[in-house]
């Protein structure tokens, strides 16, 4: 039997109680607060300078989705911020126009100012440098860090038939005339061999990292004192394996005796919780058979299979529309407060409306 208008009324006025004076903030940094609720795609807001703006959907309100008409970019927030860069040391931006044009300070470089910058992002890494590598000519003097050693090394002298040059570090070791142009220079692929193998060795020897296996390795030595790429890892068990200083870091090692589907990455796997960032959802593995073959399922008993690592990164997605019970879940509206609520229809009594899972399972025509 469908249900009366009363019953839609209350709907809405409990969905007003729930709504009405919530606060969330802005992608452009600013706060907006719900003062009017009519439906889920129809509501005002007013931000906190006090501009109201109207008819706007609930989901881009809780995503933060919704541009003030006269401050829309984070310029009160990106005037001031302060990035560390692993070359140039702490850098500042002091003035915002928009991406494509601001200005930048460099604390641990004189205080040089850089002004009319165009890649922000590479302010947020900390890439961008003091100056246009066009804009000072490479010559005796110039200087740079090597990645190696976090030392600052200076162009001492320079060969003006073959262009090769030699660098002289701050310990005050100068290299052998180095080839191939001022770019390793410029980026600081140069190596200092003195103070190279003590950083290296701080860097790696001793550290402990998870293996893929689901086992704890710890690294003991370099394998070879000229070869620093390759390293000697122990596991808990105390078997001794090779690998390289980039697959250590990143897990990537084999254990002889086990291979990569282990009894322990099995039950490790199996016993962790993953969430949907676009549904909230919450997921977990019911049955693993490779890395590249688990079977999940959602709080929604949604099964389906994928692979290990859309698992872990939270990727996998939630088949739209599902049914539970009478209610067809169409697709998802938003996520707040880490809860998915989507949009649903009741094929019963014809209800439609954004819920929650919870709402969903407790629903009654």
């Amino acid at each position: 039997m469908a249900l009366s208008k009363e019953y839609f009324a209350q709907k809405i006025i409990e969905n007003q109680n729930k709504w009405v004076g919530t606060t969330c903030t802005m992608q452009n940094g600013k706060k907006a607060t719900i003062i009017a609720y009519r439906q889920a795609h129809d509501i005002d807001i007013q931000f906190e300078d006090g501009l109201i703006v109207t008819h706007k959907q609930l989901n881009d309100f809780v995503r933060g989705l919704i541009r003030h008409p006269i401050y829309s970019q984070k310029i009160d927030k990106k005037v001031g911020m302060i990035v560390n860069s692993k070359k140039w040391g702490k850098i500042e931006c002091i003035d915002y126009k928009k991406d494509g044009d601001f200005d930048i300070l460099f604390h641990d470089y004189n205080n040089f100012v850089r002004k009319h910058c165009k890649g922000w992002k590479h302010f947020l890494t900390g890439s961008i440098a003091p100056y246009h590598r066009k804009c000072i000519p490479f010559g005796i003097g110039r200087t740079s860090v090597s990645i190696y050693t976090n030392q600052k090394m200076t162009v001492v002298e320079i060969d003006p038939v073959t262009k090769w040059y030699k660098v002289q570090f701050e310990d005050g070791y100068i290299t052998d005339w180095v080839k191939g142009g001022s770019g390793r220079f410029t980026t600081g692929h140069i190596n200092n061999p003195k103070v190279h193998q003590s950083y290296m060795e701080n860097k790696y020897i001793g550290k402990t990292v998870v293996a893929n296996n689901g086992m704890k390795a710890t690294s003991l030595r370099f394998s070879n004192p000229n070869n620093n790429l390759l390293i000697d890892v122990q596991f808990d068990d105390g078997v001794i394996v090779q690998v390289t200083t980039y697959n250590f870091l990143n897990g990537c090692i084999r254990h002889p005796k086990l291979k990569n589907k282990t009894q322990n990455a099995k039950n490790k796997i199996k016993t962790m919780y993953r969430t949907n960032p676009q549904t909230g959802l919450s997921m977990k593995v019911i049955e693993y058979n490779t890395s590249h073959d688990i079977t999940i399922q959602f709080e929604t008993g949604y099964i389906t299979h994928t692979s290990s690592s859309q698992f872990y990164s939270g990727q996998v997605r939630h088949k739209f529309p599902y049914q539970i019970g009478t209610v067809d879940m169409l697709k998802s509206a938003y996520v707040h407060n880490s809860e998915g609520n989507f949009y649903c229809h009741c094929r019963k009594c014809g209800l439609s409306d954004v819920m929650s899972l919870t709402e969903i399972k407790e629903h009654i025509c």
